[in-house]
């Protein structure tokens, strides 16, 4: 999978201090787990209802959704 590693090698070598602000910043969380647990209830409703059964449905759910959930973090 060398396209996989050229990736993260150039990841690592060009955004080193984007990716590891963490061990800097004591506000930075080290895990996406807010993240995931925000997204929880989309996820959710998805399984519940099947889903939204149309392109137009995921746009007008799917859109506000994620703006609502990332705002509040």
């Amino acid at each position: 999978h060398k396209k996989c590693r050229d990736f993260v090698d150039n990841l690592l070598r060009r955004k080193k201090e984007w990716i590891f602000q963490f061990v800097m910043n004591p506000d930075v969380e080290s895990t996406n787990n807010r993240a995931e647990r925000s997204l929880r209830p989309s996820v959710m409703y998805r399984k519940v209802n099947g889903g939204t059964r149309s392109e137009s449905g995921d746009m007008v759910y799917k859109s506000p959704a994620s703006v609502s959930y990332t705002s509040k973090l």
